[in-house]
């Protein structure tokens, strides 16, 4: 891959006018409008020069040196109140000066007393703008009151009329301009000022969205703990309380001790799953990729499992692939095999098989765990990895929450690993995994 270049012009404009990093909006425009001021001016000395107007030319030069210097005390001093300082006076005290040597209200001087009225408002606090306005009026009414009075004072400094003509068309170009380059340096910060606000705003109506999704996850999370410890912990209360009162039978207690087993097992699950969920939710922690062996994995996910599964009279049967390497992270993609052993098993009859096998497909490891079930009824497939689906019932009437399921979905997409089912009624359900391989293309 070759070297992106920078690109000249962009540098050289962010050079001179000041990165948005360091200098604000408003002093990046007091830097263009001096720089484009004193390129204004140079062309109005030139102008002046040829026609004859040496006086004029030397009151613009000076008003050029002053621009300058504005540019330079906020560009490279960065002191912005001496450049602002500076602008005020050569506008009040300069353009009068132009004024009177350039043929007083014969000349384009009312252009340029409007050009620096617009200069001046338009780099610095509106609080300020009345003053400017009423100083402005002021001095251009006191300036053609005076040359309304005193015609002999202020001399008609054309040698031709043609002079005129093309004096004042230039000057008016350059506050054409000037002009037009305000506004639309003024309308470009606007949009992209308004651009920003409008992505800030989308980004804080995301995050709300996503705030109140997670809020309403947990709400669902916390009524979900309180019923599943709840029911199971009133239940244990109620099998003691039977058997400190009441004399039992063999038969009975045997009975009492398999239910409270089961129902302490389920509350033990249910608790680890609420544990991980909220420990997932708090760290937020990012997967640790590295290569597995796959039939490892599963041998050891099934061990965990295999006592449930002997207690409902169900068998696990697994059929291993050779040699197949995977990507993924060890404790989480361990965590989704149990879930849907376990709940294979849970759903599964007595007397049936849980069937666990692997394949290689385009380059990914396929994994699918198998039961011989009731399947997923219609109504809960589309909800099946939210926590909006409703309570269920294994065979052996343990009750599921869906909060497994869940914590599978969110750990698998985290790995870059796909996750479905397929389920009919009375045949069953297959849930499927899609594993990136060591051999995939873009893993290498």
């Amino acid at each position: 891959m070759g070297v992106q270049r920078k690109q000249p012009l962009a540098w050289t404009i962010k050079d001179v006018l000041g990165s948005p990093e360091n200098f604000s909006v408003g002093k990046r425009i007091l830097h263009a409008i001096s720089l484009l001021t004193c390129i204004l001016l140079i062309i109005s000395v030139i102008v002046n020069c040829l026609l004859g107007l040496f006086p004029v030319a030397l009151v613009l030069l000076v008003l050029f040196t002053g621009h300058a210097a504005i540019y330079y005390l906020s560009r490279v001093l960065r002191k912005d109140g001496w450049a602002l300082t500076l602008l005020i006076f050569l506008a009040y005290t300069g353009v009068p000066f132009n004024y009177y040597f350039n043929s007083g209200i014969d000349g384009p001087s009312l252009f340029i007393f409007y050009f620096t009225f617009q200069l001046i408002v338009s780099v610095t606090s509106k609080r300020y703008h009345w003053i400017f306005l009423i100083t402005t009026l002021a001095e251009v009414g006191l300036l053609l009151y005076f040359q309304y009075t005193h015609k002999s004072c202020i001399a008609y400094t054309y040698l031709q009329e043609r002079d005129r003509y093309i004096n004042t068309f230039s000057a008016f170009v350059c506050v054409f301009l000037f002009l037009y380059f305000i506004t639309r340096s003024l309308l470009d910060n606007y949009y992209a000022e308004k651009t920003k606000a409008d992505l800030k705003a989308d980004e804080a109506l995301q995050r709300s969205v996503e705030l109140e999704n997670i809020t309403k996850e947990k709400e669902k999370l916390f009524s979900i703990i309180i019923h599943d410890l709840k029911s199971p912990l009133a239940s244990i209360q109620i099998y003691l309380q039977t058997i400190a009162k009441v004399e039992i039978g063999k038969e009975k207690e045997t009975y009492i001790k398999t239910e409270l087993l089961r129902l302490t097992k389920e509350t033990a699950t249910n608790l680890d799953n609420m544990l991980i969920w909220a420990r997932d939710q708090v760290e937020n922690k990012t997967p640790k990729i590295v290569p597995i062996e796959i039939n490892s994995l599963i041998r050891s996910c099934l061990e965990i499992e295999t006592p449930f599964a002997n207690s409902k009279q169900v068998s696990l049967y697994f059929a291993p692939e050779t040699d197949m390497q995977i990507l993924a992270d060890i404790q989480m993609l361990s965590l989704i095999v149990r879930i849907l052993v376990n709940n294979a098993i849970k759903f599964s009859p007595t007397q049936t098989q849980v069937d666990i096998c692997i394949c290689l497909e385009q380059q990914r490891c396929i994994l699918k765990v198998h039961d011989c079930g009731a399947g997923i009824p219609t109504k809960n497939q589309d909800k099946l990895f939210t926590l909006h689906i409703n309570a269920t019932f294994g065979t052996y009437n343990e009750k599921g929450n869906g909060l497994g399921l869940v914590l599978a979905k969110q750990f698998a997409e985290r790995q870059q690993i796909d996750i479905w089912f397929e389920s009919k009624n009375n045949e069953g359900t297959t849930f499927y995994l899609s594993i990136p391989t060591i051999s995939e293309p873009n893993q290498k």
